[in-house]
């Protein structure tokens, strides 16, 4: 484990953040640097609110925010690291991120709590942002770090827990549902699925795979099976190729993150079997990557900069002005990320 503070150089232009409900929004999203490969375009993805949001507001006290992420090395969570760093920027705040070194998977959750205990006792914060490992895991440090006079507010995850500020997440079902129906269309209504899931209790991962059947159920698709391979790319590999020799008609695999996808493309590059559609969530650079080579049939981005930029504006416009926030906010985006419309 590491606790790492990110400091961003250059930080690139924020799209501010609208503050009324179902709006759909354009904010330019992709890798902290573009440039570094042909395959990490910067696109514009539409958006919806939930609901409305405080206006953006500058700091005019020294706060200091901690933004807990899940995985340094993951490339959705160090977009979204350095974009929360940059918001800050913007409106005059300090915020440090935080982070486990190692790959996402779902075997951290002790180290997190760790890290956020470290930080209750060592350091001073007036606000910490939680991308949780586990929703009900990490309550008891959530409701410590509470009762120390901190605000709390929760991203991408949710935490069982009534005390916290607000929830900021992507609307994983919504997106789920768009990618099982496109999954339907390519098979020409009818087909054999397999389905990747994410680690079994967290949120996301249901939500997805919630998603996931109900748009699959617009077709005649039959779900050969359907487990975990815990986020994991060679989890993902060895149970795709236990799949392929129980199943001899495979039409498509439907992966819960790209890391996973890319698991099961590996498998199916291993054994001949290039024919299946496969499909992730992530929008990562690898994953774009694969769609450029034609082995991965399309993704979703989840906007982890939007996401970090509402974020900030919440927390300093609470620790601002003591304001109420919304319960709950979700960022709404059915956009998928294919060949035919790679920008």
């Amino acid at each position: 484990m590491a606790a790492v503070g990110c400091s961003p150089q250059n930080p690139p232009d924020i799209t501010e953040v609208p503050t009324t409900p179902e709006v759909t929004v354009s904010t330019s999203t992709g890798s902290p640097d573009p440039s570094n490969t042909p395959s990490s375009p910067t696109q514009d993805v539409q958006f919806q609110l939930s609901t409305a949001i405080p206006e953006a507001v500058s700091a005019t006290q020294p706060w200091k925010i901690a933004y807990v992420i899940k995985a340094l090395r993951e490339p959705y969570w160090h977009r979204m690291g350095k974009a929360a760093q940059a918001m800050a920027t913007k409106l005059s705040a300090e915020v440090d991120v935080y982070g486990i070194d190692s790959p996402q998977n779902a075997e951290f959750v002790e180290e997190q709590i760790i890290l956020i205990s470290e930080l209750l006792e060592q350091e001073d914060y007036d606000g910490l942002v939680l991308g949780a490992a586990d929703s009900i895991r990490l309550a008891p440090i959530i409701e410590k770090a509470i009762a120390q006079g901190i605000s709390v507010i929760a991203v991408d995850t949710p935490i069982s827990s009534e005390n916290i500020e607000t929830f900021v997440g992507f609307d994983n079902f919504a997106a789920g549902e768009s990618m099982g129906r496109w999954v339907v269309e390519q098979l020409g209504g009818e087909g054999n699925v397999l389905i990747l899931e994410g680690a079994q209790h967290h949120d996301n991962a249901l939500e997805r795979h919630k998603g996931f059947l109900a748009g699959l159920k617009t077709g005649q698709i039959k779900i050969l099976a359907s487990q975990s391979a815990n986020w994991n790319t060679t989890e993902a590999e060895a149970l795709t190729e236990q799949w392929l020799q129980q199943y001899p008609e495979v039409d498509a695999i439907v992966s819960a993150n790209d890391q996973m996808a890319l698991g099961a493309i590996a498998a199916l590059e291993a054994s001949n079997r290039d024919e299946i559609l496969v499909t992730g969530f992530d929008g990562s650079d690898d994953a774009l990557a694969a769609i450029q080579a034609k082995t991965l049939g399309a993704t979703i981005d989840q906007i982890p900069e939007p996401q970090a930029e509402i974020v900030i504006q919440m927390m300093i416009s609470h620790l601002e002005q003591q304001n109420p926030l919304p319960r709950e906010v979700f960022l709404k985006s059915t956009q998928l990320i294919t060949l035919d419309n790679f920008p």
